[in-house]
């Protein structure tokens, strides 16, 4: 290998390196005057690696001195004008657009098509299905002075006939609601707490049976030995003021044995805490029929202020919960039944004259 290294390092050296078996000899010529050198491989390597860092540190840094001075005077002149950077968020607004809503086809934006009628924009949404409701269908439209106008066209109307005025030509930022008739199905639940393996709220159906419930919610715990399961329904029917209204009673306890077997003898009556009218009111749990009803307005035993909730055991007791100011638990124990010439008892006592 033979060579020169030019000016950058000096322009009168000239280097003239070959290879032996075992060593590097290098010859030096300056002038006249030469002289040879023998010395091993490794150290030649050393040379040639420090004059290349040398060279490479060297044209760094007369590269990158004038930037990090040009950089320091910029910061000074900076703060000595005192300059303010301001820098403006771009606006998210989406422009030549319509938007279809709903729980049918694909939802989301749609690039506005001049000239484009509803029942184009709503096939490409393919919102068009035996699910559609076809009854209605909402357009919410951006008018000139800001406002928005409320839309409501037949799609039924549409579909027989695509020139029906209903099908309307498309605006920008129009927003078109498409409904499912899914939409109007009810969805009921039954909720499973306490000792079962996983609490929680499960799909109720027609003809669902409470061993179903508890077999989805993975069976009773060891914990419910002994115990009781306890059918709590919301009840439509409020007795006092003979009118719907929603509350939750008690319809059905029913015994756990020690080998966790569930009893299938049934529960007769259910008991609905009146909070309204200071009463427990009895009520056959197949007919719905009242039976009795006990209580009244006031702070002794056997009275109300705000009766919340309501529970029975396995022997027939009664416990009620009071809210707002009357904060206490009652308990009514049971006696057994009787006729009744009277279906409002009041309070239950004393017990000779109570029942």
């Amino acid at each position: 290998v033979s060579g020169k290294i030019g000016s950058f390092f000096s322009r009168k050296t000239n280097i003239s390196i070959g290879l032996t078996d075992k060593f590097i000899y290098k010859e030096l010529s300056k002038g006249k005057n030469s002289e040879t050198v023998i010395f091993p491989h490794s150290r030649i390597d050393s040379y040639g690696i420090e004059l290349s860092q040398s060279r490479l540190l060297l044209i760094l840094g007369i590269i990158t001195l004038p930037i990090i001075v040009g950089i320091v005077l910029l910061v000074l002149w900076m703060m000595s004008r005192k300059l303010v950077f301001i820098v403006n968020t771009i606006s998210n607004k989406l422009s030549n657009v319509v938007s279809v809503k709903g729980s049918i086809g694909v939802a989301g934006d749609y690039e506005f098509i001049e000239g484009e009628h509803l029942l184009d924009l709503l096939s490409r949404a393919k919102c068009i299905s035996e699910k559609t409701f076809l009854d209605k269908v909402y357009i919410i439209r951006l008018n000139d002075d800001r406002t928005k106008s409320h839309i409501t066209v037949n799609l039924d109307a549409i579909l027989n006939d695509a020139t029906h005025k209903d099908n309307v030509l498309l605006k920008e930022y129009d927003i078109v609601r498409v409904l499912s008739i899914d939409d109007f199905d009810d969805e009921f639940s039954v909720s499973v707490l306490g000792a079962v393996r996983s609490v929680g709220d499960f799909d109720f159906g027609v003809g669902m049976t409470l061993q179903d419930v508890l077999l989805q919610a993975g069976g009773l715990t060891q914990q419910a030995e002994g115990s009781r399961v306890e059918v709590s329904r919301i009840m439509d029917y409020d007795i006092s003021s003979n009118k719907l209204k929603p509350r939750r009673a008690v319809v059905k306890t029913i015994k756990i044995g020690e080998d966790l077997v569930v009893s299938t003898e049934a529960q007769e009556f259910i008991f609905v805490a009146d909070g309204a009218n200071f009463k427990v009111h009895i009520l056959d749990r197949d007919s719905l029929e009242v039976l009795a009803e006990f209580g009244d307005g006031g702070r002794q035993p056997g009275l109300f202020f705000g009766t919340h909730s309501i529970v029975t055991d396995s022997q027939g007791n009664i416990y009620t919960t009071e809210t707002y100011e009357g904060k206490r638990v009652q308990k009514f124990l049971y006696r057994g039944m009787r006729p009744l010439s009277d279906h409002r008892t009041g309070a239950p006592w004393p017990a000779e004259e109570r029942h």
